[in-house]
C-alpha cells in the first residue's frame, strides 16, 4: 500500500494491516483543529498496527502515537527508518527487531519498553538537540542493536538491557545508566561524560581505551556497578569513585555445569570458541585501578 509523498493529519489506523506498507517521504502529524489551542490537535495513531517491512525512509513523523505498533520484519524485508525524523512519537511496547534506523533524528520520544533487538541504529542522533528534549528507552531491550557513533546524549536508559549491543563510537553524555544491563556490550571509544552510572552490568563488556571524565563520585561511582571479566585495558576513571564495583573474574557459576576454560582478553577480544555459559574470564584490569578501587 502505498503512501508514498502523503501528508497524514490525524489519521487514525490503529490496529490497521499495513505490512510491507510505503511511507517513502510520507509526513505523519497531527491535525491542528485549534491553531490557538494545541493541546486539541488531534495526532495521528499507528496504535497495534502492523507495520512489518514498512518503508519509512526520509519520512517524518511529528505527534504520532504509536504504542504496541509491529515494526519487525516482513516475510520480504526489514522495516526501513533510515534517515528519518521522528518528533515527540510515543512507540511505547512498540517493537522493532532488526529495523533499520539509520541516521534516524529522533527527539522527544518514549521507547519505553520497546523491543530494538538487533536492530540498526548506526550514526542515529538519539540525543534530543537541539532543543534538549530528550529521549526515553527505560526498560528497552536493544540486545544486539548496533547502536555505533550514535548521539545519545540525555537519553535515559534506566533498566534497558544493552546485551551484546556495539555502541562504538557512541556518544552517551549525561545518559541515565541505571540498571542497566550491558553484559558482552562493546563501548571502545564511547563517550560517557557526565553520565550517571549506578547497579548497571558490564560483564564481559569491552570497555578498552574509555574514560569516564568530569564526573563526581555522587552521580557516576561505582555503585554496586559490575565489571566482571570486563576488557579495562586503558579505561580511565577521573574523579569517579569506583570504590564498591565488582572487578572479579566472570563465572558463569551454573548449577550442575562443568567449570569451562579460563579465558583473557587478547588484542580487544575474547578468543574464538568462548562460551559464556561454562568458560571463565579474568577482568583485564589495570593494577592501578583495581588496586586501588577494590
Amino acid at each position: 500500500m502505498p503512501y508514498n509523498n502523503a501528508i497524514l493529519e490525524g489519521v487514525d489506523l490503529t490496529g490497521a494491516n499495513l505490512t510491507d506498507a510505503s511511507f517513502l517521504q510520507a509526513i505523519l502529524r497531527s491535525n491542528p483543529v485549534d491553531p490557538n489551542n494545541p493541546a486539541d490537535d488531534v495526532p495521528t495513531k499507528l496504535i497495534n498496527a502492523k507495520l512489518k517491512g514498512a518503508d519509512f525512509r526520509e519520512s517524518l513523523l511529528t505527534d504520532v502515537i504509536a504504542t504496541g505498533a509491529d515494526f519487525s520484519p516482513s516475510l520480504t524485508r526489514v522495516t526501513d527508518f533510515s534517515l528519518a525524523v521522528m518528533n515527540n512519537v510515543n512507540f511505547s511496547g512498540a517493537t522493532f527487531t532488526g529495523a533499520n534506523l539509520f541516521k534516524t533524528s529522533i527527539n522527544g520520544s518514549n521507547f519505553q519498553h520497546a523491543i530494538l533487538i538487533n536492530a540498526n541504529l548506526s550514526e542515529a542522533d538519539l540525543s534530543g538537540e537541539p532543543d534538549g528534549i530528550f529521549n526515553n528507552f527505560s526498560n528497552a531491550n536493544l540486545t544486539g542493536a548496533n547502536l555505533t557513533s550514535a548521539k545519545l546524549k540525555g537519553a535515559n536508559l534506566t533498566d534497558a538491557k544493552l546485551i551484546d549491543a556495539n555502541l562504538q563510537g557512541a556518544d552517551l553524555e549525561s545518559a541515565l545508566i541505571i540498571n542497566v544491563d550491558a553484559t558482552g556490550a562493546d563501548f571502545r571509544l564511547t563517550n560517557f561524560t557526565d553520565s550517571r552510572i549506578e547497579n548497571s552490568t558490564f560483564d564481559l563488556a569491552n570497555l578498552g581505551g574509555v574514560a569516564l571524565t568530569d564526573t563526581g563520585p555522587d552521580n557516576a561511582g561505582g555503585i554496586s556497578n559490575s565489571f566482571r571479566g570486563a576488557n579495562l585495558a586503558g579505561f580511565r576513571a577521573e574523579d569517579v569513585n569506583l570504590g564498591s564495583a565488582d572487578f572479579r573474574p566472570y563465572d558463569p557459576g551454573l548449577p550442575g555445569s562443568q567449570t569451562g576454560t579460563i579465558r583473557i582478553w587478547e588484542n580487544d577480544a575474547l578468543p574464538p570458541g568462548f562460551n559464556s555459559t561454562t568458560d571463565i574470564v579474568i577482568t583485564n584490569c589495570p593494577v592501578q585501578l583495581c588496586r586501588t578501587q577494590t
